[in-house]
């Protein structure tokens, strides 16, 4: 179990490398047979090779383990890597090259280096056209080249199994940008981050069939380019849209509130589904007059204040599922419980309101923010068809405080559902901050799955 790490940190820099990979071809078979049993025979080498190649390889951490396998080895048993991650420069680009690995489900590159890369990147890319499912795909070059929509045509009659793709310090126009979608109908998300669309008339809005989740900026979505003037934004595009997950956490431009509200209501009229990492500010503007009946709404943590709690309020009739959006670094399956939040300074009851007002909630998320068990034991939540909660309670500090109260909600509702004749009391100290909260959560006959800071606890 991972510790938890607060404020978000950076990763770790990958291993240093040098130019031993150019030996990786002359270490062969024996560094091969080290990584297994010593007293294996000879007959179980191949065994050991195969095993020793990792389905899915992370480039960051599996490098060594590649160099002591050897060329040889993966060029044998290349065609079995499923999943490539942290591509980023020669050296990996040889490795994909020795392994000709061309079944890949999911692949994660990033060209650091010179644009020479480029073409051996792509190569990669169109040999496990077919089988992609997810691809990941970023660039640090400047400025931003032009991205080979190309690479992703499967060359045959076969349909790309792409369902996501995040394209990142690319640029595309217009025309490619359709392009790219008609390529990719089994699409479900598409993740654009610095990716400006440029120029050309649009000619056809083609509409995609399918789909549901976008991650772009407001600007990336609405503000076309200003030398071809009445170009329809980007939303046209997806009509079956459900959930937009919006990076603005310094708007470029500032696009008026109606413009989003109107073209969002006749583009896509299923959107019930926002994730606002924006400014408060922006944030407040979206919720109170761009949309209207979301189903689902995330607020970025390091913005969450006491306006965006009222006017999440505005949805209550509708809200299904509310919360934070999370640090990256961000673990539910922690060694040690971490600290707890005051965002609001102070006005923390804000919250409950807001939970005391929303009748068809089946989730609630606020897994950093600390609360209150006196104020939540104010007034009954209402939201009687809840299903997963996900919050910190001040006073469960510990793994022992927060697994006696899971395990106390668990039993009770283990108990529920035995004859009479073979229910077993389970028991808590009375007035004890676990017998309380264990209490609130029995409220809930839904209730099936539930995180109080330590592990998840599913019924």
């Amino acid at each position: 179990m991972a510790e938890q790490q607060h404020p978000e940190e950076r990763p770790a820099v990958r291993q240093e490398r040098t130019s031993r990979v150019y030996e990786i071809g002359k270490s062969g078979m024996a560094s091969a047979r080290q990584l297994g049993d010593p007293s294996s025979s000879l007959s179980g080498t191949v065994d050991m090779e195969r095993a020793a190649l990792p389905h899915t390889i992370d480039l960051d951490t599996h490098f060594r383990v590649l160099h002591h396998l050897g060329q040889g080895v993966i060029e044998k048993y290349g065609h079995h890597i499923r999943v490539v991650v942290n591509l980023k420069d020669q050296m990996d680009a040889d490795i994909m090259s020795w392994s000709q690995a061309s079944k890949l489900v999911h692949l994660d590159m990033c060209i650091l280096a010179s644009l020479d890369l480029h073409a051996r990147f792509y190569d990669i890319v169109r040999r496990n056209s077919t089988n992609l499912v997810s691809l990941h795909f970023a660039c640090m070059q400047e400025p931003k080249p032009f991205l080979r929509v190309d690479a992703l045509s499967t060359g045959t009659t076969a349909i790309s199994k792409l369902s996501f793709l995040r394209i990142e310090r690319f640029q595309m126009t217009r025309g490619e940008f359709t392009v790219l979608l008609k390529m990719c109908p089994l699409l479900d998300t598409l993740d654009m981050r610095e990716v400006p669309i440029k120029g050309d008339i649009v000619t056809e809005a083609f509409r995609h069939p399918r789909l549901h989740s976008l991650v772009a900026t407001i600007a990336q979505i609405f503000e076309m380019d200003p030398t071809i003037p009445n170009t329809p934004p980007l939303v046209v595009h997806f009509p079956r849209l459900r959930t937009w997950k919006i990076l603005d956490r310094i708007p470029a431009v500032v696009v008026p509130m109606d413009v989003i509200r109107d073209n969002i209501g006749w583009h896509c009229p299923l959107l019930r589904a926002i994730h606002t990492e924006t400014d408060e500010k922006v944030t407040t503007n979206l919720l109170t007059r761009a949309f209207y009946g979301l189903a689902e709404i995330r607020i970025d943590f390091y913005s969450f204040s006491l306006d965006e709690i009222m006017a999440v309020r505005s949805h209550r009739s509708t809200l299904e599922s509310v919360g934070t959006i999370l640090p990256h670094n961000f673990s539910y399956d922690v060694a040690n419980v971490g600290r707890t939040y005051d965002r609001l300074q102070g006005y923390n009851c804000y919250i409950q309101e807001l939970l005391r007002c929303c009748t068809r909630l089946r989730t609630i998320s606020f897994p950093l923010e600390g609360m209150d068990i006196n104020e939540i034991e104010k007034a009954q939540w209402p939201c009687k068809d809840l299903e997963i909660l996900q919050i910190r309670i001040r006073g469960l500090d510990t793994k022992e405080t927060i697994d006696r109260t899971t395990d106390f909600w668990m039993d009770k509702r283990a108990e529920s559902r035995r004859p009479s004749s073979r229910k077993k009391e389970a028991t808590l100290k009375h007035g004890s901050i676990e017998e309380r909260v264990a209490r609130h959560l029995l409220q809930f006959d839904s209730l099936k799955e539930v995180w109080l800071g330590h592990k998840i606890r599913r019924l």
